[in-house]
């Protein structure tokens, strides 16, 4: 059998166990001595993988039992502006709402406790700076 892996997963209408799911948080983040709020949405996806013989005649998808891929959006307001947010996983990439591309940073999510987390700047190795969420949507 050969494995597709989860791009096949849009490609496939079949049943498995709830396969995503949505929500956002509202949370301040300290940075530096200024608390900057940040909005956040967030798409969460089930590991599964596609299986087919080598003729693709019989096919089947396998839910691994585990939350995947996170996908990322929203923004954050600082000092110097507000900044768009887009990414995956662990890290996001924040934009100058009217800005060039050259002002984009990496930022790196890393949970902390129980609605704490923190971003840090991931190319030039910044200090962590502690976010508290305050607010979670469905």
């Amino acid at each position: 059998m050969a494995r597709l892996g989860l791009a096949a997963l849009a490609l496939l209408a079949a049943p498995v166990a709830r396969a995503e799911i949505t929500g956002g948080f509202s949370a301040i983040c300290q940075l530096g001595d200024v608390g900057a709020p940040l909005q956040m949405r967030f798409t969460r996806y089930r590991d599964v993988v596609v299986w087919s013989d080598r003729h693709g005649l019989n096919s089947s998808v396998t839910d691994m039992g585990q939350w995947g891929t996170t996908f990322w959006e929203g923004a954050i307001d600082t000092q110097n502006g507000r900044y768009r947010l887009t990414g995956e996983n662990g890290f996001v990439e924040a934009w100058p709402v009217g800005g060039v591309y050259s002002d984009m940073i990496t930022l790196e999510l890393t949970p902390t406790g129980e609605n704490r987390f923190t971003l840090r700047d991931f190319f030039n190795d910044g200090p962590p700076h502690p976010c508290r969420v305050t607010r979670w949507s469905r």
